[in-house]
């Protein structure tokens, strides 16, 4: 239970920091209540440098983790419709190696929408060979890859 509560104030704290970091005061918008806007922010990195959104909202809101030598799982929500099914691919090495549906009931989740938003895959015998490996789920149909908690997607299993 703890761990839930844990969980939850880090999926509170992902959707909120980009928000606090992003407004400054030569940000305003006479029709929106306390004169932020609700658009992304840009601010140039210095003269000669591209524009860089700083409160762009990712698509798919989601984390990847879980991630151990049985299985890789975590949960995806469509940014757009947060009751809208989500497919994922998962990926060892740049292969895929399986594609299914984020529909495992995810509590800690609830919150947010049906919680309906959960994935697990398993992690084949052929990859558990004492070698490292990378792993990566993306969204089915697009380029964008669920980001894993710590940044860490290197697998690394004992020959079974």
């Amino acid at each position: 239970m703890k761990s839930v509560r844990w969980f939850s104030l880090l999926v509170a704290l992902v959707a909120v920091c980009p928000l606090l970091t992003a407004c400054s005061k030569s940000d305003t918008n006479s029709s929106v209540p306390g004169g932020t806007s609700p658009t992304a922010v840009t601010t140039p990195l210095s003269a000669s440098s591209p524009t860089v959104a700083t409160n762009v909202k990712p698509p798919y809101p989601g984390l990847v983790d879980k991630k151990n030598c049985e299985a890789v799982g975590g949960w995806v929500i469509n940014g757009k419709d947060s009751t809208a099914p989500v497919k994922v691919e998962f990926y060892i090495d740049d292969k895929l190696i399986d594609t299914a549906p984020a529909t495992a009931l995810r509590p800690d989740l609830k919150s947010w929408s049906n919680g309906l938003h959960g994935f697990t895959f398993k992690i084949p015998a052929a990859y558990r060979d004492g070698k490292p490996h990378s792993a990566k789920i993306k969204v089915a149909g697009t380029d964008y890859e669920v980001p894993f908690i710590q940044n860490a997607s290197g697998i690394q299993c004992p020959a079974s």
